[in-house]
C-alpha cells in the first residue's frame, strides 16, 4: 500500500517527467527534470536520521520577515539600475547540519536563502543549476512546503560561519560581490563570539583568489578552523548564516563592499611595499582584453578586437590579459589604476585593488545581455562608471569608432 503522500508526489513527479519528454527547449527540459527529482517520493519508510521538515528561508525567522533584512534606502543609478542597500547581519542555527550541497538544515527546517544564491522560485525549477543536479532534499510536497532531509552522522563540536556562493569559487567577479561581501559579517561574528570555524563550499580556482583567502583567513587555516564542505555533510554545534549582501536586481551591501575594497586595496599596497615595489609599472590606464577568454558564450569577444584595442592604446591604455597572472602582477597592474576599461566581465572588478580616490570604469556593453552586477559594485564603491553601447551584427558583436568617446571620458576623469 503506497502512502497517500507518496502517491500524491508520484503523480506529480511522473507528470514532470512527461513534461520533460515533450519539452521544446533545453531550458524547459532541465526545469521539468528538476521538478521530477524534487517531488520524487521516498517510496519507503523514512530512516531514523531522515526528518520531515519545512522548507523556509532565513528571513522567516526574523521579526518582520524579508523586509527586516533589507534597508529601505535606494540610490538611482544613471544606467537603468536602482541600487538597494542591503543591511548586514546573520542568522544563527543551533545544532544544525549542512548537506552535501552546502544547504543548512535542522530537525525542523531546511533553509533556502539568498546568501547561498539559490534563486527565489527554486520550487518552480528556476534555481541554481547545482541545486537542480543535486537536490539537497527529496519528496518535496508543494502543497504544504515540506520535504525529507537526511541528517549526516558526523558531528563537529564547533560553531561555524558558512560562506557560500553560486559561482564565486571559479569566477572572480562573483568571488568579490558574492563571497567577499560576507567577510565583514564574519568579522562582526568573530568579534562577538570569538574564534569560530569557517565553512567554504569548495576550493578556489585562481591564484589571486587563493592569495586573498590565505591572507585574510591566515589564523583560521593555521588553527585548522577551515573546512571545505562540498560532498562532506556534517552536523555542527551552531551555524552562522550571513545575510545576503548582493542580489541580481541591484541589491548590494554598500557598507560591506566598501569594507572589502578597504581590505583588498590595502592588501595590494602592503604586498607591493614588502616586495620593494611601491610604485606602479603602468600608465594608470588599463584595458582588459578578452583575447584569452575561454568562452564566448555571451558574445563578449568583439569581432573588431584589433580596432578596439588600438583605439584604447592610442589613448595611453596598457592592453592586458589576465589569464595566468600572479597576484604580484595583478597588483602591479591595478594598484594605481585611475581608469580601467573593457568588455563586461569578471576581470573588470580588479579595479577594486586601485588606491585611486575615485577611479573610472569604462564598461563596454555586451550583446545580448550585460548584467548590471559590475555597475552596482562600482556605484556602491563611489567610483565612476560609464557604459558604452555595442553594435549587434549578423556575424557577432562589434564596437563603433570609440576615439571621441574615449577622449571625452578621459577628460571627465581628469
Amino acid at each position: 500500500m503506497i502512502p497517500e503522500r507518496d502517491l500524491h508526489l508520484l503523480l506529480r513527479s511522473h507528470g514532470h517527467v512527461l513534461s520533460a519528454i515533450f519539452a521544446e527547449t533545453e531550458q524547459e527540459r532541465t526545469r521539468q527534470n528538476h521538478l521530477a527529482l524534487l517531488t520524487a517520493p521516498l517510496q519507503r519508510p523514512p530512516t531514523a536520521n531522515q526528518h520531515l521538515v519545512r522548507v523556509s528561508t532565513v528571513y522567516d525567522a526574523l521579526p518582520g520577515g524579508a523586509a527586516a533584512a533589507r534597508a529601505t534606502s535606494a540610490i538611482t543609478l544613471t544606467n537603468r539600475v536602482k541600487l538597494v542597500d542591503l543591511r548586514p547581519g546573520y542568522t544563527f542555527v543551533e545544532n544544525g547540519f549542512v548537506t552535501a550541497q552546502g544547504i543548512v538544515a535542522d530537525a525542523h527546517h531546511i533553509y533556502i536563502h539568498d546568501s547561498q544564491h539559490i534563486k527565489r522560485g527554486w520550487e518552480n525549477g528556476t534555481g541554481d543549476p547545482g541545486f537542480q543536479r543535486y537536490p539537497p532534499f527529496s519528496a518535496y510536497d508543494p502543497s504544504d512546503g515540506t520535504c525529507y532531509v537526511e541528517e549526516p552522522p558526523d558531528k563537529v563540536d564547533q560553531q561555524v560561519v558558512l560562506f557560500n556562493s553560486r559561482s564565486g569559487w571559479q569566477n572572480f567577479g562573483h568571488f568579490i560581490h558574492d563571497f567577499m561581501t560576507q567577510y565583514p559579517t564574519y568579522e562582526e561574528i568573530r568579534s562577538k563570539h570569538g574564534a569560530v570555524g569557517c565553512l567554504f563550499a569548495r576550493q578556489f580556482k585562481y591564484p589571486i583568489q587563493n592569495f586573498i583567502v590565505d591572507k585574510l583567513f591566515e589564523a583560521e587555516f593555521r588553527d585548522d578552523r577551515v573546512r571545505f564542505i562540498w560532498g562532506k555533510p556534517a552536523r555542527y554545534a551552531g551555524i552562522f548564516l550571513p545575510h545576503p549582501q548582493f542580489g541580481v536586481s541591484g541589491e548590494i551591501g554598500v557598507q560591506s563592499i566598501r569594507r572589502v575594497r578597504q581590505l583588498l586595496s590595502g592588501l595590494a599596497r602592503q604586498y607591493r611595499a614588502t616586495r620593494g615595489d611601491p610604485s606602479s609599472t603602468g600608465s594608470g590606464r588599463v584595458f582588459v582584453s578578452r583575447r584569452d577568454a575561454v568562452s564566448n558564450a555571451y558574445n563578449r569577444s568583439a569581432l573588431n578586437q584589433d580596432v578596439l584595442e588600438d583605439s584604447f592604446r592610442r589613448h595611453g591604455f596598457d592592453i592586458v590579459t589576465l589569464s595566468g597572472k600572479t597576484p604580484e602582477e595583478i597588483f602591479a597592474i591595478f594598484s594605481d589604476a585611475k581608469i580601467v576599461a573593457g568588455v563586461h566581465g569578471a576581470g573588470l572588478l580588479n579595479i577594486i585593488f586601485s588606491s585611486a580616490d575615485s577611479p573610472l570604469l569604462i564598461e563596454l556593453d555586451a550583446i545580448p545581455k550585460t548584467w548590471r552586477s559590475i555597475e552596482c559594485v562600482i556605484r556602491a564603491l563611489d567610483f565612476r562608471h560609464a557604459l558604452v553601447a555595442a553594435q549587434k551584427t549578423e556575424a557577432g558583436t562589434e564596437y563603433p569608432a570609440l576615439d571621441a568617446t574615449i577622449e571625452t571620458l578621459i577628460e571627465s576623469a581628469a
